[in-house]
C-alpha cells in the first residue's frame, strides 16, 4: 500500500516537533533571471561576433568583416575566436538563469574592452574611409559598457558563489592551469609584443600580437572562473565556447600547415597543446550535457 504524502504544513510542524530546523532555501533557487534587455544585448553582440567569425574563418581571402588586411591564417585564427564568442553569447541568450552563464559578461567585458584599447593604440592599421572601420570602433566603444554593467549588476552570481563544487578535481585543475597559462600569455602579448613576435609559431606583427591579447585574456580569466564552477551546468557555456575555439584553431592550423615547421619547438608546442586542450574540452563539454 502506498503511503500518503504529508501536507507541507504538517511536514513543517512534524520537523519542529522533532527538534529539526527547517532547511533554508538553496542559493541556487534565488538565482536572478536573464531579462529581455539582457538577452537582447547578448543577441546583438553575438550577431556581430558571428559576422566577423564567419567571414574570417570560412572566407578568409575576402575579409569583409575584419577592417584591416591580414593573411588567411590570421583571418581564420581570429575567425575561430569570434565564432567561439558567438557561441558563448547565443548560449547566454538561450539561458534563463544567471547562475548558468555567470562567465559570459566577464569574458565579454574583457574581450571588448581589450580590443577597443588595442585598436586605439594602433589606429594606423585601419582605413577610416571604410564603413567597416567605423562600425568596428563604434561597436567596441559601446559593447564594453553593457558587459561591465552586467558584470557589476550580477557580481554576486559571477564572483560570489558559495556553493560546493560538484566538479571533479581533475576538471577544476585543468581550467585553473589553462587560466593561468592563457592569462600569462595574454600579458606577454600585450607587454612585450616584439618578443612574442619572435617566438610565435607563424609570422605576426607587433600590432597583431597585441590584438590577440584581448581574446586570450578573456579565455584566461574565463577559465579561472570556470575552475570555481559549482555545477556542470554552470561550466557548460564556458566549456563549449572554449571547445569551439580550440578545435577551430587546430583545424585552421592544419589547413595552413605549410606555414609551420615541425622541427621548431614553438610549432610543436602549438599543435601539441591545442590537440590536448581540444580533446579534453570536448570531453568536458560532452560530460556537462550528460550531468546537467
Amino acid at each position: 500500500m502506498r503511503r500518503a504524502s504529508m501536507a507541507p504544513g504538517r511536514s513543517l510542524q512534524f520537523r519542529l516537533a522533532m527538534g529539526k530546523r527547517p532547511q533554508a532555501p538553496s542559493p541556487v533557487a534565488t538565482s536572478a533571471g536573464v531579462s529581455r534587455p539582457e538577452k537582447a544585448y547578448f543577441a546583438v553582440v553575438g550577431l556581430s561576433a558571428l559576422w566577423i567569425g564567419f567571414w574570417g574563418y570560412f572566407l578568409p581571402a575576402i575579409q569583409k568583416s575584419i577592417p584591416f588586411p591580414i593573411p588567411p591564417l590570421h583571418a581564420r585564427f581570429l575567425g575561430a575566436m569570434y565564432l567561439s564568442a558567438a557561441v558563448m553569447l547565443f548560449l547566454g541568450f538561450r539561458h534563463d538563469r544567471w547562475r548558468h552563464i555567470a562567465v559570459v559578461p566577464v569574458m565579454t567585458a574583457v574581450w571588448t574592452t581589450g580590443i577597443f584599447v588595442v585598436s586605439m593604440l594602433h589606429t594606423g592599421l585601419f582605413n577610416f574611409g571604410r564603413v567597416t572601420t567605423w562600425i568596428w570602433f563604434i561597436a567596441y566603444g559601446v559593447y564594453p559598457f553593457g558587459a561591465l554593467w552586467l558584470t557589476w549588476v550580477h557580481r554576486d552570481e559571477v564572483f560570489g558563489s558559495r556553493e560546493a563544487s560538484v566538479l571533479t578535481a581533475g576538471v577544476r585543475a585543468f581550467f585553473l592551469a589553462q587560466g593561468v597559462l592563457l592569462t600569462l600569455l595574454a600579458a606577454a602579448l600585450f607587454a612585450v609584443p616584439r618578443t612574442m613576435v619572435d617566438v610565435w609559431p607563424w609570422a605576426i606583427t607587433r600590432e597583431l600580437a597585441q590584438l590577440y591579447f584581448a581574446p586570450f585574456l578573456s579565455f584566461g580569466l574565463g577559465s579561472l572562473l570556470l575552475s570555481r564552477s559549482p555545477s556542470w551546468r554552470a561550466l557548460r557555456t564556458g566549456a563549449v565556447t572554449m571547445t569551439v575555439f580550440a578545435w577551430g584553431v587546430l583545424i585552421a592550423s592544419a589547413l595552413h600547415r605549410e606555414l609551420f615547421s615541425g622541427s621548431e619547438r614553438p610549432d610543436q608546442l602549438w599543435f601539441g597543446l591545442f590537440a590536448v586542450a581540444s580533446a579534453f574540452l570536448l570531453f568536458v563539454s560532452t560530460r556537462s550535457f550528460r550531468h546537467a
